[in-house]
């Protein structure tokens, strides 16, 4: 018996056969690792990683122990030969699904399933991890009755799992809605889908859910209504068909599909809304069509998730792989049904064409001897009449002889011609049907064909022409012979004529005159006839893509028309040419001599004479040609490994049996193993764990430090051999900077082996405690815990609870702090040996050289003091307006609560501009997201138009393998992947990357700006050594991206590329854009001077671990003028909150780049000849702008920063003065405003233990009744007067 699996029809439905049981035997004991008492087993790793390949060698133990236990029945941990022929059983019924779904929940093998087992497994799920389950909610209560005692039989969990994963989306929403308003952010909807109901997702719904809630809040009957909508996705197919017909191309308008939708009650008015918007997404033309709604459902049951029908697919081998034997194979059956066909179709209908070449052979005027005809008819009686019944069929033999070829050849060079001009996308283009039609039709079809076996238009009319011009070549002689056949028996007294006697009177080259005029008919009437018969038998498909033999006879005959009538002239031309001259008619010496003759003597009329009866004849000879070409086609079938002939079989989508098993050893109903439990997760939406988190970090800690071993012990060698070898003291300026370079080292310059190795250990497990950090409570007695990213951000950014952002603030701390303190104090001393071996007196002295300035610490302390003023002001409004918020809880003189700025570290507070907004009723910070969404923008389009702000100014585009290599959107194919945005250059091969997931937003518009622009530097400096690629100074890179969003925010710019509909002079407007820029820009600058203060203390000795805390917020507090809101001590480590210290990334570079960013915008606007505001430019289309900034990037590291400065600047030092030009029309306004409100400017505490609760503080108290008090004192004194 075969070792693959074959197919019995039941019903109509196809049924696997199990494998021989010997077969199957020898599969088993070829994967089976453990003997035991003379019997063999597999274990639950042979069984799923080796045998089934579902898991990879790393996976989570827990996990595979879940799925072999569905084959394991005796729960023994092992899988016997017995086990493993009954799971092919399984495998072979119509409900493996849920029957592998019951054996994976029902872990004791009882056959039923309680609710402690339902709850182990789906505690299991990658779902549950990220969105916990209620298991005390109704839905549990409900199943498994109030006490939960009750256990469900196989029939009643299948129940259960069909609403279980939109029970659960439910559960989600309900603890997303933050406020309880019946509301959830864009974000959380998303990752509520992708999350919950990821199987309900096409790759297009998943990209497009924010855009299709437009950023904005969604509710929960639109949630209902969009996931009601993907699961009736089969029920919009069938309105679409009973308002389309058979028309899979029509376009459907709302009311159309609305009056249908109402005829059955499933659809909502809502859903057919979010129906058409999705649709509008795909083409913006307020209409559906069947493609639109093939993108947007979900996969039908017995189909295989996307990725693994290509997955198998490939292992199918492309149609291109076929040799060229099997090619010519295929060609030639096409061949000899072609003849065969073209033989039937020419003997049906060559009465007719010969009548039509008798009429356009007459002439005006009379011949001797001429039978002259009035009509079709006429000329059909005559030849009756004078030459008997046979006499219509004059000349059949040599037209049999050149027919059958020629449509052969014609049909057969279509075919390929279309397959080979058919598109990856699924559809040949115009010119591809008119040349495959004009040469050999199947042959140019054949390679025009894609993979989804398509084919467009213009390809459909290239293919027709290929095969009209290929006949030309064989049939012109066999075409005149059978001309002057048919004229012969005009001439009554005339000899006698025969094929042979023509064939001598022309010889060879006579036999292809009129080939010219042969070709002009030809090859138009090919071009036009095999398109129009190709979308005339897709109109008349049946809604499973099957043409009937009566609707192919039609579509062939219909499309003979219009391509026999308008190639008419051609026709007459190619006559005149091929027939005998004789006296008295005119001589033709070639084409264009016929036309102009034929003009003259006979007008425009002749040109069209016999086109009724070549319509006639040609519309049923092809009808009936074509229709027995593919009736033999479908009857004798045989499979070349091609192309089938369209509508010749049922279009269905892809399903299991029609693909190969991904392991040959997948016999019998192993077959469907692999696509049965990836319906688990598909149907179910039961993903479960592919690695334990621990296992995850483990291995990614444990690469870090062997490349970071690797790599210091290759700098180290570097290093010695550039001291050792080399003499410095006659070195060039240049020469010794990159000797500087390779020489400074960092921490492999630490002698001691095992100190390098701690000290590598240390840094990754600080970073694998950041990582895997949580934030956990209890929620109706059940834990649930948050991660950094999203649900900490998410809560602190939208959240206005005062106790429950406390919660969270203090959470994290509590988290992270602890666990770090002690591995940081262990850090710095090994960091500060690894500086003294590099020359330096400690790190924070190392990180400071890379500015190669004396200065650089009284510099960037004169820039903050530039600074303060307008800070302080900011500060003071902010303060006042969350005061206005939280009540006394905030105090108008003391730093502000750091947990209500809406960042984890009150670093940028652009979260809160709602709160803060200057003119509410004014355009805001501006917000094009909803412009996006309606203009249909995705990733692609985000990152092309970042793209042509850069061209624009002259600089390079992108090489092609960004766009190949970039992961521009979070990947759909089941990868976890971290979508913090990131930019890459691999120095090599100019091979640059970005990393993002990008959603159709503004703030991802900026986003993908400033990742750009880091790539454009990359592709500026890129022909610069190794050692000096890389920003002038560290500050630089950040810089450069930033500058340009700096432009890209502009209403003036956002205008120029069609995201804002008009640009309006209003200065409010410009005092609430401001606003929103300042709370991102002006609000992280005291931050982003902190840290490194902090750690340059720490690093030189001046704060020791007992003061680690203590320091930390007596900065924040001198600097930023923010309090925690609860009590810190040494047993914690705030600084170890933020990644960057655990991370040991400088952090001073983002101070500076956040003050030179103003400097280029400023330098690049006076480039560009802008006037006016500088917070109105944009430099957008200024090619002397980017010249200005090409040239800073190109020097990379080669020079100091200055002398890269100086080139963009014109100036050598960092100054404030262009960030504060930037704001002053908010600075203006604030210190205005803080004027009238009488505002305090900073903070009366020193430390925040100086700051106390304004709710229980003295001080307020006294001030809020001391009005009263004067008041009872003076109404005391006139009472005793």
């Amino acid at each position: 018996m075969s070792k693959t699996a074959t197919c019995e029809s039941v019903l109509g439905l196809p049924v696997l056969k199990k494998a021989d049981v010997e077969d199957l035997r020898s599969v088993f004991l070829k994967y089976a690792t453990v003997e035991k008492d003379g019997e063999h087993y597999m274990t639950p790793r042979d069984f799923v990683i080796k045998y089934l390949g579902i898991e990879k060698e790393d996976a989570d133990q827990t996990t595979l122990n879940l799925l072999a236990g569905v084959v394991d029945e005796t729960k023994d941990g092992l899988i016997s030969f017995v086990e493993f022929q009954a799971f092919e059983s399984l495998l072979c019924s119509p409900d493996a699904l849920y029957l592998l779904a019951f054996q994976l929940f029902d872990s004791n093998g009882n056959g039923y399933v309680s609710y402690d087992e339902f709850k182990s497994v789906m505690s299991q799920t990658r779902i549950h991890q990220h969105i916990p389950f209620d298991w005390e909610g109704e839905f549990c209560k409900m199943y498994f009755g109030w006490d939960k005692k009750k256990d469900l039989s196989y029939a009643e969990f299948t129940q259960l799992l069909q609403s279980l994963a939109y029970e659960h989306a439910r559960v989600a929403f309900r603890v997303r809605d933050k406020n309880k308003n019946g509301f959830i952010t864009a974000l959380d909807f998303s990752d509520i889908m992708i999350t919950v109901r990821k199987h309900m997702l096409t790759p297009f719904v998943e990209e497009n859910l924010v855009s299709l809630v437009g950023g904005k809040q969604v509710s929960f009957p639109y949630f209902t209504g969009l996931n009601h909508l993907l699961s009736s996705m089969e029920l919009v197919k069938k309105i679409y068909r009973q308002v389309a017909g058979h028309n899979p191309k029509a376009e459907i308008t709302r009311e159309e599909f609305l009056i249908a939708a109402q005829k059955v009650s499933q659809v909502t008015p809502l859903e057919v809304d979010i129906l058409f918007h999705l649709c509008d997404l795909i083409n913006p033309t307020g209409r559906i069509t069947y493609e639109a709604i093939e993108r947007i459902a979900p996969l039908e049951e017995g189909t295989l998730p996307y990725e693994m029908v290509e997955a198998q697919r490939r292992k199918e081998g492309p149609q291109e792989n076929r040799g060229v034997l099997v090619q010519f194979a295929e060609s030639a059956y096409r061949f000899l049904l072609g003849g065969i066909a073209g033989g039937c179709g020419a003997t049906a209908v060559y009465p007719i064409d010969l009548v039509k070449t008798r009429l356009q052979n007459q002439r005006s005027g009379s011949y001797v001897g001429e039978l002259m005809y009035k009509n079709s008819f006429d000329c059909f009686r005559k030849v009756i009449r004078h030459e008997g019944f046979f006499g219509l069929y004059s000349g059949l033999v040599p037209q049999l002889m050149g027919v059958a070829p020629e449509k052969a050849i014609k049909l057969t060079m279509n075919d390929f011609m279309r397959d080979k001009f058919t598109t990856k996308g699924g559809e040949i283009p115009l010119y591809g049907e008119i040349i495959a039609g004009g040469t050999v039709n199947d042959l140019v079809r054949d390679k025009f064909t894609n993979k989804k076996r398509e084919i467009a238009l213009p390809a459909e009319m290239l293919a027709g022409g290929c095969g009209g011009m290929c006949q030309v070549m064989f049939t012109n002689p066999l075409e005149i012979v059978k001309i002057r056949l048919q004229v012969a028996g005009e001439i009554q007294s005339g000899p006698r004529v025969s094929a042979l006697n023509v064939c001598r009177e022309l010889g060879f080259a006579g036999l292809y005159k009129g080939a010219s005029a042969c070709f002009l008919r030809d090859i138009p009437f090919s071009a036009i006839y095999f398109p129009v018969y190709a979308h005339g038998k897709k109109y008349l498909a049946d809604e499973d893509g099957h043409v009937s033999i009566p609707s192919l006879l039609i579509a062939a005959t219909i499309a003979g028309a219009p391509a026999a009538s308008l190639v008419t002239p051609a026709d007459v031309i190619k006559t005149r040419l091929q027939v005998k001259e004789r006296e008295g008619f005119t001589a033709y010496k070639g084409l264009f001599d016929c036309a102009r003759k034929i003009w003259a003597e006979e007008g425009g009329k002749a040109f069209w004479k016999g086109a009724p009866a070549r319509m006639f004849r040609s519309c049923p000879q092809f009808g009936v040609t074509l229709m027995v070409y593919e009736v033999l086609q479908r009857t004798f079938y045989i499979d070349f490994g091609g192309r089938r002939p369209e509508g010749s079989e049922v279009k269905k989508a892809p399903s299991i049996m029609d693909l190969p098993p991904p392991n040959p050893d997948h016999i019998g109903g192993y077959r469907l193993a692999v696509a049965t439990f990836a319906g688990i997760e598909r149907k179910f939406g039961l993903a479960l764990p592919k690695f334990t988190p621990s296992e995850i970090i483990q291995a990614q800690v444990k690469k870090e430090v062997e490349v970071s071993l690797e790599t210091s012990q290759f700098t180290k060698e570097v290093a010695q051999n550039a001291t050792a070898m080399f003499d410095w003291s006659g070195m060039s300026f240049d020469t010794k900077r990159k000797f500087d370079s390779i020489t400074n080292i960092g921490s492999a310059a630490l002698q001691n082996q095992t100190k390098l190795e701690r000290l590598t250990n240390v840094q990754a497990e600080m970073r694998r405690i950041y990582s895997t950090a949580r934030v956990c409570e209890t929620v109706g007695g059940q834990e649930q815990c948050m991660v950094f990213e999203p649900d900490l951000t998410r809560e602190l950014a939208s959240g206005r609870d005062y106790d429950r952002l406390q919660f969270i603030w203090d959470g994290w701390r509590a988290s992270v702090g602890p666990p770090l303190r002690p591995l940081y104090q262990e850090f710095v001393t090994l960091s500060n040996e690894a500086a003294a071996a590099n020359g330096f007196s400690d790190t924070g002295a190392s990180w400071r050289s890379w500015y190669e300035v004396d200065t650089f610490e009284r510099d960037l302390e004169n820039i903050y003091e530039e600074l303060k003023p307008l800070y302080l002001n900011l500060h003071a409004y902010v303060r006042r307006k969350l005061r206005d918020t939280y009540g006394s809880r905030v105090s108008l003189t003391d730093p502000i609560p750091a947990h209500l700025l809406g960042n984890m570290w009150s670093q940028q507070w652009n979260n809160i501009f709602d709160l803060v907004e200057p003119y509410p009723s004014k355009p805001g910070g501006i917000d094009v997201t909803p412009k996006m969404v309606e203009l249909n923008y995705n990733a692609t389009r985000m990152f092309r138009v970042s793209e042509e702000f850069f061209t624009s100014l002259g600089l390079g585009a992108m090489p092609d393998s960004f766009w190949e290599k970039s992961m521009i959107v979070r990947p759909t194919d089941g990868r976890e992947v971290v979508c913090y945005a990131s930019a890459w250059d691999f120095n090599k091969d100019r091979d640059f990357r970005i990393k993002q997931c990008t959603d159709v937003t503004m703030e991802d518009l900026l986003t993908v700006h400033h990742e750009m622009g880091h790539i454009q530097y990359y592709i500026q400096y890129a022909d610069q050594p190794l050692i000096y690629r890389g920003g002038a100074n560290p500050g630089f890179h950040e810089a450069v991206g930033d500058v340009l969003a700096l432009s890209v925010a502009t209403p003036k710019h956002l205008n120029q590329i069609g995201l804002l509909d008009e640009v309006t002079e209003d200065p409010d407007a410009d005092i609430n854009f401001l606003m929103a820029t300042a709370l991102e820009k002006i609000a992280f600058l005291p931050f982003g001077y902190l840290i490194d203060q902090w750690r340059w203390r720490v690093f030189d000795g001046s704060v020791g671990p007992d003061n680690y805390n203590a320091e930390w917020w007596r900065l924040r507090t001198k600097y930023q003028g923010i309090k925690p809101p609860s009590t810190r001590d040494e047993t914690l480590f705030d600084p170890g909150c933020k990644f960057h210290i655990p991370n040991n990334t400088p952090y001073i570079r983002y101070f500076v780049s956040f003050v030179i960013q103003f400097q280029f915008h400023e330098a690049l606007c006076r480039e560009a000849g802008h006037t006016g505001p500088l917070h109105t430019c944009d430099i957008y289309r200024s090619t002397a702008a980017g010249d200005k900034l090409k040239a800073m990037l190109q020097m990379g590291t080669s020079r100091p920063w200055p002398e890269a400065m100086e080139a963009i600047t014109g100036q050598r030092s960092m100054t404030a003065s262009s960030l504060l030009k930037y704001f002053k029309p908010l600075t203006d306004w604030l210190k205005q405003k803080n004027w009238e409100n009488r505002e305090k400017l900073g903070w009366d505490a020193e430390t925040w233990q100086d700051a106390k609760d304004p709710a229980t503080s003295f001080a307020p108290a006294l001030q809020a009744t001391l009005p009263v008090m004067l008041l009872a004192s003076m109404a005391a004194i006139l009472f005793r007067c």
